[in-house]
């Protein structure tokens, strides 16, 4: 039996067992839950509301098979949507999932990306937690399933730090148990449905453990929603879309044999008279925006043309739209640039050479082709840099905004709007969280952040062989090189205008072991010192302690030569702080000393809750925090045994009066 009651300002579920009652708090236990979803995959998110849907009277033949499927297909199947990248998969999704929702049939839906921007679209941690939390909130369910999904959580704090298919089995699979036996003496409903989109897009920027990769996780998410169906009391359909990817394949026809029907976008769905439909709509939409007639222009042989070059790739034909909508541009001007593109032959080795000749079209239409794509590749670069750096997927938004490239990357005023004006391919996503607000001038940063329309375009983009042999002196070194010359630039500045995350982006690339030979002492020798170091008075850092900037910016110095111009500019300005400002009292240079050399193991001094957290979930590796100490001591300490230059003094007797450990340079004086 089970009761609600409230009580002191709570609500509690009494569950009555034998005499006996265990009482859930229900607003606290939902708040747990609440905050270790990853909201941004849902269905409904703020995150996916431009998301792609299919246009009307297009993709009618698949759609009608999917539902076919959910209403009589064998419940011990799962049912896969794949296709070649472009094919419509996602939008294919977002449709099917709007009509199951009008039909009461939506129970949960999880949505993957790798190119949003927020590591939670990435990460698998949310999956199983999200789906919970979309099952609690499902009205058509029986109403047993909720409380007992929030008593898990009560009962096991700890369940959001377990495998996934452990939450499976605790969060999904328990609850639904124990409404199965009620449920099945009732009528039955409607087939409810959850879908689960991009799986091939599932995985972390990096691994702790070297041996695991994306493909891993993309097997794990699978296999949990096998074990899922697997069980009797779980009555929901599984849709899964993705591309057909070696590993995900493997799974269905070794793992999953004989449990997964397959629908594969091809010319069996007759997608080039969807494509058709479309340009023919979205052009007569676009003659009625500009005054044309739509029955003369453009000619039928143009789209005939579109609808072979696209070969069935959605994504060609609405990049294509998109370009020939430039704002501030004329149609027929635009049209007349796409017809005149000569592509290589499409071949088997580059399926996408038209879509590659489109975008890289595109690109040279910018008053600066090669710093386009600099810009671009260096915007991946950084905001990738970024989410490797925080451990907890939940804990900040992580891409950098408009503003804070924009301070990094111009070199003059409004450069950013010229060389990235290119909305077909690049959009500004306004409102959205970021990361890069100023302190005390929120207004000026804003929360506009850069946003692409589509993953083909980030994967052409990031190919040595596609974007690679049109732009051959734009690779990963030259980004690196570039991006570290801007943070240069930017130090050489008077009265810098800050972003929060600047520090954290001046210290990923400083700490970066190749960086060490791209820094150049004179930018050093050219700074106004007192004014950086009471930066990090004034600007959050999310991965540095207090004392960690003074320390990094020694990164040219070294222990066999004398100080250089820089360093000794650098290392006055530090010794005019305050003691506490720079200096760190726990641990002796002697501690360091014999801790690198494995005579005595430093022990920690507290515990860090980031780092707790770090080595909980596998994020810290132990070859990084040894004995679980405080993060940036532990950071200066590998700094200081790879390369001294801001740790280990020449005298391994000298403790400096039993100070402690100097966050200030220790090179050898000058005579």
């Amino acid at each position: 039996m089970n009761n609600i009651h409230a009580e002191g300002g709570h609500v509690y579920h009494v569950e009555v067992k034998g005499g006996g009652h265990n009482g859930v708090d229900l607003p606290s236990a939902l708040a747990t839950l609440n905050a270790h979803i990853a909201a941004g995959c849902m269905h409904n998110s703020e995150d996916r509301v431009d998301a792609p849907k299919c246009h009307e009277e297009t993709r009618d033949a698949v759609q009608g098979d999917i539902f076919s499927w959910i209403d009589h297909g064998s419940a011990d199947e799962v049912l896969w949507l794949t296709g070649p990248a472009g094919s419509g998969k996602s939008a294919i999704m977002g449709t099917i999932s709007d009509k199951l929702r009008e039909r009461k049939q939506l129970a949960a839906a999880y949505y993957f990306s790798s190119f949003s921007g927020s590591l939670e679209r990435k990460s698998k941690r949310g999956f199983v937690t999200t789906l919970a939390y979309q099952l609690y909130q499902c009205e058509e369910l029986d109403d047993r399933v909720a409380p007992a999904i929030l008593s898990a959580i009560q009962k096991d704090p700890a369940v959001f730090r377990m495998s996934l298919n452990e939450q499976m089995e605790r969060l999904v699979l328990r609850p639904l148990r124990s409404a199965h036996e009620y449920r099945a003496r009732t009528k039955p409903r409607a087939r409810m449905t959850i879908v689960v989109d991009g799986v091939d897009e599932c995985g972390e920027p990096t691994y702790a453990n070297s041996a695991r990769s994306r493909e891993d996780d993309q097997i794990e998410v699978l296999s949990v929603l096998l074990q899922a169906l697997k069980d009797p009391a779980f009555p929901f359909r599984i849709v899964i879309a993705s591309r057909p990817e070696n590993c995900i394949r493997r799974f269905f026809t070794d793992t999953g044999r004989g449990r997964v029907n397959e629908i594969f976008l091809d010319d069996k769905y007759s997608p080039n008279d969807d494509v058709r439909r479309f340009l023919k709509s979205k052009f007569a939409e676009l003659c009625r925006r500009h005054g044309m007639n739509p029955s003369t222009w453009p000619p039928e042989e143009v789209i005939a043309k579109f609808v072979s070059d696209a070969s069935g790739q959605f994504i060609y034909v609405a990049t294509v739209l998109r370009f020939i909508d430039t704002p501030g541009t004329l149609p027929h001007a635009q049209l007349e640039i796409v017809l005149s593109i000569k592509p290589r032959p499409r071949t088997s080795s580059n399926p996408f050479s038209l879509l590659d000749a489109l975008y890289t079209s595109i690109l040279q239409s910018s008053p600066s082709p090669r710093l386009t794509v600099l810009w671009l590749k260096a915007e991946r670069f950084l905001n990738a840099a970024a989410q490797s750096r925080v451990p907890d997927t939940n804990s900040l938004p992580l891409r950098f905004s408009v503003w804070t490239l924009g301070r990094l990357f111009e070199s003059t005023a409004g450069q950013a709007q010229m060389i990235l004006g290119l909305p077909s391919l690049v959009y500004i996503v306004e409102g959205s969280t970021s990361y890069g607000s100023q302190r005390d001038s929120y207004e000026l940063a804003g929360t506009a952040i850069y946003a692409f329309y589509h993953k083909t375009f980030l994967d052409y983009l990031n190919d040595r062989l596609r974007c690679g042999a049109v732009f051959p002196d734009v690779g990963i070194g030259e980004v690196k090189q570039w991006v570290w010359g801007r943070f240069a630039q930017t130090l050489k500045c008077d009265g810098p205008e800050v972003p929060r995350c600047f520090i954290d982006l001046l210290m990923h690339c400083a700490t970066d072991p190749p960086s060490y030979s791209r820094i150049k002492e004179k930018t050093f020798s050219k700074c106004k010192p007192a004014g950086w170091l009471n930066v990090e008075k004034k600007v959050l850092s999310v991965t540095l302690g207090d004392h960690d900037f003074p320390a990094y910016m020694f990164v040219t110095c070294r222990f066999y030569r004398p100080c250089n111009p820089g360093c000794k500019l650098w290392r006055e300005a530090i010794l005019e702080l305050p003691v506490g400002e720079w200096h760190e009292g726990f641990w002796s240079t002697r501690d360091f000393l014999l801790d690198r050399y494995c005579i005595k193991r430093l022990r920690p001094i507290w515990n860090h809750a980031v780092v707790e957290y770090g080595i909980s979930e596998g994020i810290y590796p132990s070859t990084v925090v040894y004995g679980r100490a405080d993060l940036k001591d532990r950071i200066l300490l590998l700094r200081a045994q790879e390369h001294p230059i801001a740790g280990i003094g020449s005298d391994p007797s000298n403790d400096l009066e039993g100070q402690g450990f100097l966050v200030k340079p220790r090179c050898k004086q000058s005579s």
